[in-house]
């Protein structure tokens, strides 16, 4: 879960840079998948208020893998 939350981290700094740190801060302080995967909802609804459509879309397509892998069966 560290590393999805890195990575959700650095893709939210990217994209909407230092007005994401609320965000990711309450991406961090998550404890479990179902936290995260709340915490992704809320990312989902917000990216195209702080974004331009093409912005958004291509945010979302970068993080939408990490909230899959964390929802897939452990094998």
């Amino acid at each position: 879960m560290d590393a999805a939350k890195y990575v959700i981290k650095s893709t939210l700094l990217s994209a909407i840079g230092p007005a994401a740190d609320y965000w990711i801060e309450c991406v961090e302080t998550t404890t479990t998948p179902e936290q995260l995967q709340l915490e992704f909802d809320v990312i989902h609804e917000l990216l195209p208020r702080l974004l331009a459509e093409p912005q958004a879309e291509q945010t979302w397509r970068q993080l939408e893998p990490i909230i899959q892998s964390m929802s897939a069966p452990f094998s």
